[in-house]
């Protein structure tokens, strides 16, 4: 079973498997489903299974994820535009089949281990089939991160402005930064925006680094907000002198407070 997105070059598919890496094996997903489909629960949780099983990840011109259980595995692997998901049976006495068989002078049907054969070519496509879709079921849950990690390689790059020079990045966990951040956020600014005037008296009461003389500081904010512009993280409203954060800014600017505040501390604590 393959699946193929026509609208994505080779270039967006490389990103797509190394997301998908990353769950099933630094987060140590059970083996119920993400190690091979299509056996007992018994077994796949047991010892005895996970002696015969592994999972192997290889990165030459491409990445492949591929979990082993005894001589059958399944896989995944990067091929130009298209993300193939495939079940390979080496073993197929691993897998039951229903068939009609003699017993006791009577014709049954029972289920028994499945041989190689053509006659089982059906039972292979069936076991092969339920495998890659309760895979990618499984995978379904994961979250790609892509878009997230763009915004955050945009904001900590240099951006171009209009008259050629670069605006300095961001840091999303740093103080200075993060202050920044949730002043702009502030939901008195939501309502009609804010002007340079009413930046500087908000930064003043925070630790910002602003300039000790007034006169300088309305300068710093004028380029301060034409650096948030040049991120896409503030935009300025026509005819006026007021400004707004973008949609996109929001989303940025509320994830790197969380960053810090949240998400840091807790990874922090976890490594220890």
């Amino acid at each position: 079973m393959r699946r193929v997105d026509g609208n994505r070059s080779s270039e967006h598919l490389d990103l797509v498997p190394l997301d998908h890496i990353d769950h099933p094996f630094p987060c140590r997903v059970c083996l119920r489903r993400l190690s091979y489909p299509g056996r007992s629960r018994a077994l796949r949780s047991g010892q005895n299974f996970r002696k015969g099983s592994g999972q192997n990840f290889w990165n030459r011109q491409g990445c492949r994820v591929k979990h082993r259980a005894k001589f059958n595995w399944i896989k995944m692997y990067d091929k130009g535009s298209v993300l193939p998901v495939e079940t390979v049976i080496n073993q197929p006495e691993e897998f039951r089949v229903r068939r009609r068989v003699r017993r006791n002078g009577k014709w049954t049907n029972l289920w028994g281990p499945m041989r190689k054969g053509i006659a089982f070519l059906f039972r292979y496509q069936e076991v092969s089939a339920q495998s890659n879709a309760r895979y990618l079921d499984a995978l379904a849950c994961v979250d790609d991160p892509t878009p997230a990690i763009r915004e955050l390689d945009a904001i900590t790059r240099a951006a171009t402005i209009p008259n050629g020079r670069t605006a300095r990045p961001f840091n999303p966990l740093s103080l200075e930064d993060r202050t920044l951040f949730a002043v702009l956020l502030a939901g008195e600014y939501a309502l009609h925006g804010f002007t340079n005037r009413d930046l500087r008296a908000k930064l003043g009461r925070t630790p910002f680094p602003l300039a000790r003389e007034p006169e300088k500081q309305s300068g710093q904010v004028t380029r301060l907000l034409r650096r948030l512009h040049a991120h896409q993280l503030g935009a300025k409203v026509p005819r006026s002198r007021r400004w707004r954060v973008s949609l996109g800014g929001r989303r940025v600017m509320s994830s790197a407070i969380n960053l810090r505040e949240l998400a840091f501390p807790r990874l922090f604590a976890q490594a220890a």
